[in-house]
Parts: structure tokens; C-alpha cells; sequence
């Protein structure tokens, strides 16, 4: 679906993620120079494609509650959610923190960070630097309610408000 641009100094390109219409998707792309390294989107039929925002790894698309769109992604280890109209394909407002020291295993080596998000707005990550063993879930409001014994690393989980 996609194709390394060498004008562009593209790498790779990983870790798509169809949005709702089922005709786009997001996905990574690292390039050989910084400013082209980011979260590009793309659409079946068509080789073009476009960047969304400069990121250090893999994208993931979600809705808060209220059904407004966001595009996580992460900045070095921060993860990050902007507004992210999906029936305009285009992002709105400024980027939001929603937590730091997301691992980024061998980063930038292959566009990943530990984190993840359903549907309905349901994020969940990973910090990283820590052995901890336990499980995290946070309520939409961020306060803890509940935890259970993991192995090897810190998983939270919370909800994008909107």
C-alpha cells in the first residue's frame, strides 16, 4: 500500500492503523532525516500520501466518550493526543500530554512505543526505565481503581476525555 520515497529518505514504513471509513489508514514512517520521521496518512487506491505531525513512533487513532477523534502518538518518550478530524483528515488544536516516560524499546529502531488505544477511547502504556510488576487502571477522571500483579513492567490505563 505504501512505498519507501528515497527522495524523501524513507527507511521504513510500519505500524498501519485503518480509520473509521476503512479507506485511510495512519501510519509510521522513519526517514533518514528528523523532520521527515513521523505519522503520515495514506488512502487504498492512491500512492500519495501526506505527513500528519512529527513523531518518534507508531500512531494510533481513537475517540473520547463524546465522539471527538484523537491521534496518539509519541514525541521522544512523551505520548501525546491532538484532535484528529477523520472525516476531514486533518488535526486541530494543539498536541496534549498524556504521560511521560513511555517506553520506546530500542528507539527509534523500528517505530514502536508501549501504548495502545480502543475505539472508545481507551488508552493504555507502558513507562518505561521501570521493573515494576503491577498492573494500573485510571478512570477517566485519572484517579487509580484498581491494579493487579504484572510481569516486568508498569501498565496504565485511562480514557481520552473530550
Amino acid at each position: 500500500m505504501t512505498m519507501l520515497d528515497s527522495t524523501r529518505g524513507d527507511r521504513f514504513h510500519v505500524w498501519p492503523q485503518f480509520l473509521p471509513d476503512g479507506r485511510h489508514f495512519l501510519y509510521f514512517i522513519q526517514g533518514a532525516r528528523p523532520e521527515n520521521t513521523g505519522i503520515y496518512i495514506g488512502s487504498l487506491g492512491s500512492k500519495e500520501s501526506r505527513q500528519l505531525v512529527n513523531a518518534s513512533a507508531k500512531p494510533a487513532y481513537t475517540r473520547s466518550s463524546s465522539g471527538i477523534g484523537y491521534l496518539l502518538f509519541a514525541q521522544q518518550t512523551t505520548l501525546m493526543a491532538q484532535r484528529f478530524d477523520d472525516t476531514r483528515l486533518q488535526l486541530a488544536g494543539e498536541p496534549l500530554s498524556i504521560a511521560e516516560q513511555v517506553w520506546l524499546p530500542n528507539a527509534p529502531a523500528r517505530g514502536y512505543a508501549a501504548f495502545s488505544a480502543s475505539a472508545n477511547g481507551v488508552v493504555a502504556y507502558r513507562t518505561g526505565g521501570s521493573m515494576a510488576t503491577e498492573l494500573i487502571w485510571f478512570n477517566p477522571q485519572g484517579r487509580r481503581f484498581g491494579n493487579t500483579r504484572w510481569r516486568r513492567s508498569v501498565l496504565h490505563s485511562g480514557a481520552v476525555q473530550g
